[in-house]
C-alpha cells in the first residue's frame, strides 16, 4: 500500500489567509464578521466580485458548475482559509457556488483597496495569493474532467499538486507517433485535433476534441506508451499534464480510477476507428 504522507491535504499556500487574518487585527475581523447557519450561500457562481473572503470559523465547500448546472464538490475550506482570491487578481465573475457546510460560518468579506494595500506592503503574500488561485486553477482542471470526479478530495488535491500547465501555439504537435508518452493531459482551451490516414495515405483532421478531454498515456502503459495519432493544436492550446508517476500512484490508491482509464481509452479508440472507417469509404 502507499504511505499516506504523499497524499497529505497541507498545502503552503494556505499560510496566506494566515496571514491576512494577521494583518487586519481582531478588532477590524469583529467589526466586519457576518455568520451564516449550515445550507447557505457565501459567494454563488456569476456574481461579480473583486473582494477576497477569508474564513474565521467553520467550513465552507466550494463547488464546481458544469454547464448542465450540475455541481462537482471541488474543495472544503476551513478556518484561516480564503476563497475569491482569482478575482482579486483579476476582478470578474466568480466561478464557483459556496455554501456553509458547518453548523455555522464566520467569515469576512475584504474589500480590494485592502488587500491592495497589503501585497503593496508584502511581497510574500502576493506571492502566496498567487500560488492559492494557481492551485485552485489545478483543482477545478481536474473536478471538470468526468474521469476524475468522484476522487477523494485529498486525491484531487495531490493531482492538483502535481499539474504541470503546459500551452501549445496553434499548428504545434502535442503528441507526435514517435515521441514516448509521459503521462495524461487535460485539455483545458482551444482545438486539439487528431490527424489520422486513411488507407491512401492521405491524412485528415478529426474534430476537436471537447474541453476536459484526457490524451495521452490513458492506459497507464508507462515508457512505452507511444500516441494513437498525431495530436496538433489547432488553435492556441492550453492542457494540464499530469505526470506519469502521480497518475500511477492515484490509480493504486483508488482502483477504480483505472478502470475508468481503461474505458475511456476504449471509448476513444472507438470513435478513431469509426472516423477512420468513414474516411476510408468517402
Amino acid at each position: 500500500s502507499l504511505d499516506d504522507v504523499i497524499f497529505d491535504d497541507h498545502d503552503k499556500h494556505i499560510i496566506a489567509g494566515k496571514i491576512i487574518m494577521e494583518l487586519l487585527g481582531k478588532i477590524w475581523l469583529r467589526l466586519h464578521r457576518t455568520t451564516l447557519k449550515e445550507g447557505q450561500s457565501v459567494s454563488r457562481s456569476d456574481d461579480f466580485s473583486d473582494s477576497v473572503t477569508l474564513v474565521i470559523e467553520g467550513r465552507v465547500d466550494a463547488y464546481t458548475i458544469k454547464p448542465d448546472g450540475t455541481r462537482i464538490l471541488e474543495e472544503s475550506i476551513l478556518s484561516q482559509d480564503i476563497l475569491g482570491e482569482s478575482t482579486f487578481f483579476k476582478p470578474g465573475k466568480i466561478k464557483i457556488d459556496a455554501f456553509v457546510a458547518s453548523e455555522k460560518a464566520v467569515f469576512v468579506k475584504i474589500p480590494r483597496k485592502k488587500i491592495q494595500q497589503m501585497v503593496a506592503e508584502n511581497t510574500f503574500l502576493k506571492n502566496m495569493l498567487a500560488q492559492r488561485s494557481l492551485f485552485r486553477t489545478n483543482i477545478r482542471a481536474i473536478t471538470n474532467s468526468t474521469t476524475f470526479q468522484t476522487l477523494p478530495l485529498r486525491l484531487s488535491k495531490y493531482l492538483a499538486r502535481s499539474l504541470i500547465l503546459r500551452k501549445y501555439d496553434a499548428g504545434k504537435l502535442i503528441c507526435s507517433l514517435d515521441q514516448p508518452l509521459e503521462g495524461i493531459d487535460i485539455i483545458l482551451a482551444g482545438e486539439a485535433c487528431y490527424l489520422i490516414k486513411n488507407t491512401a495515405e492521405k491524412r485528415f483532421m478529426l474534430p476537436p476534441l471537447p474541453i476536459s478531454s484526457l490524451t495521452g498515456d490513458i492506459t497507464l502503459i508507462g515508457k512505452k506508451a507511444v500516441s494513437v495519432a498525431e495530436l496538433t493544436a489547432n488553435t492556441e492550446v492550453s492542457v494540464a499534464h499530469i505526470p506519469f508517476a502521480v497518475i500511477l500512484n492515484v490509480s493504486v490508491a483508488f482502483p477504480p480510477l483505472k478502470e475508468r482509464l481503461n474505458q475511456y481509452a476504449t471509448e476513444q479508440q472507438a470513435q478513431m476507428m469509426r472516423a477512420l472507417t468513414q474516411l476510408n469509404k468517402s
